[in-house]
């Protein structure tokens, strides 16, 4: 049995590669709920399902800067679950992020096939490892986050330019494929109109192909990339706004008003990740070479793989923003739910929750200590009060019974342990828990 496992391991190295990393992708499917960044929620999960529901949803009132073409797909995707009877928003996310986690496996082919073209058929396994098994790659794979959904599209672009300039070397003829090179602007378009960020990926493209002297090969490309651009963000616009490229010009605009702040979360996941990647490539590119490594190589290697064992493991199995999604789940239980309040432990910027999840798309209010007078606009219609954060929990409740009275317990949840590191490494105040009170109106 052993034998025929290596035996297999050896004769289809990209095959394993692929069926360890889809087991991982699974494992994210089935326990990675909930959602990590919160733009991306509510862009790409909840508008399109509410406008699935006909609901006047405030949430995307004007134009965000935002991809029209990857809200149109996700809103065919959930259109198409809800047109066999699926509604249920938890069954919805897990149809999601199956259909995002079979699209990210040709990332670590795409990945393969460029590298094997490029280098050799060993380091092609090493980056197919890489982009299989990296610590974050299962969760972000499933998950509705454009940038990780625009890379397929850019890869397969990448690997058509990389053929056909491996080609052009090695027959020392400028006649190109010029169908190749327009094919491979349309998925460097598909890819910027799913994440805008991604031009800069095609322009440093355009730039080497420029620098490489292939003018015919840059400029095909550039024809495929612009009529494609045109269509994408044209017709989603016009269907949204009356008008083509707003959302285009959005985002433009909002480069100029941008306020980068980068959470320190971020570089410590960034310092991780290279020195992973690190360590890995290092000792594996010495191993070709010599094969008595150094002891003290051979052990950081083996610390820089358990480190991404482990924090594979917790990422795959992380719940994200569990306290408000598992919130908005416990409300639709109750199904004469009216409306709720939201009380914010004096958050100057109050954060919007995942109504989608709570299935009824029931009325709000957030409110603090600083507008709790608002509460009394609600008179008698509020059925349930749920309370952000622990700071001074008594406190607030007390607070909120001098409008209503008779107040139950009913449930709080507390986040999941990486969500609870990124507060911690970024000094927030927040953490993170939601307690749940019915209103006994009688």
């Amino acid at each position: 049995m052993k034998d025929k496992l290596l035996n297999i391991r050896k004769k289809h190295p990209l095959s394993v590669v692929l069926l360890i990393a889809l087991l991982f992708k699974v494992i994210a499917m089935v326990f990675s709920k909930g959602y990590g960044f919160e733009n991306e929620y509510f862009f790409y999960v909840e508008t399109p399902n509410a406008w699935l529901d006909n609901i006047d949803y405030d949430g995307y009132s004007m134009p965000q800067g935002i991809s029209l073409l990857y809200l149109t797909i996700n809103y065919l995707i959930f259109g198409f679950f809800k047109l066999f009877g699926i509604h249920n928003p938890q069954w919805l996310m897990f149809f999601s992020r199956l259909i995002h986690g079979l699209l990210s496996l040709t990332v670590i082919t795409l990945g393969y096939r460029i590298t094997k073209i490029l280098s050799d058929r060993k380091s092609a396994l090493d980056v197919a490892w890489i982009l299989g098994l990296l610590w974050f790659v299962p969760y972000v794979s499933v998950h509705t986050i454009a940038p990780a959904v625009s890379v397929p599209f850019i890869l397969y672009g990448t690997l058509l330019v990389v053929k056909q300039e491996k080609l052009r070397n090695e027959l020392k003829n400028n006649n190109l494929h010029r169908t190749s090179f327009i094919i491979a602007g349309v998925f460097f378009a598909l890819g910027f109109s799913i994440c805008y960020y991604s031009i800069l990926l095609y322009l440093a493209i355009i730039i080497v192909l420029s620098a490489k002297k292939n003018i015919k090969g840059s400029t095909m490309t550039l024809i495929g990339f612009l009529i494609t651009v045109g269509v994408t963000q044209t017709i989603p616009d016009l269907i949204v706004w009356g008008r083509p490229l707003v959302e285009l010009r959005a985002f433009i605009s909002n480069i100029g008003d941008a306020r980068l702040i980068i959470p320190i979360s971020f570089y410590v996941i960034a310092i991780v990740t290279i020195l992973i990647i690190t360590t890995f490539l290092t000792y594996r590119t010495n191993s070709l070479k010599n094969s008595k490594h150094n002891r003290a190589q051979r052990y950081l290697c083996a610390f820089g793989m358990f480190i991404n064992f482990i924090l594979l493991i917790i990422t795959t199995l992380m719940y994200s923003n569990k306290p408000e999604v598992k919130a908005m789940t416990y409300l639709s239980k109750d199904n004469n739910v009216r409306s709720f309040i939201i009380q914010e432990n004096n958050s100057d910027e109050a954060k919007r929750p995942p109504i989608f999840y709570g299935k009824k798309w029931s009325d709000y209010i957030i409110v603090n200590q600083d507008n709790i007078e608002k509460t009394s606009t609600l008179n008698n219609e509020a059925d349930y009060i749920v309370f952000r954060g622990n700071s001074n929990l008594n406190g607030r409740v007390e607070t909120m019974k001098k409008y209503f009275p008779n107040l139950k317990h009913e449930v709080t949840y507390k986040p999941y342990f990486a969500d609870i590191m990124c507060k911690w490494l970024n000094s927030s105040e927040e953490d993170g828990c939601v307690t749940i009170y019915k209103v006994n109106h009688e």
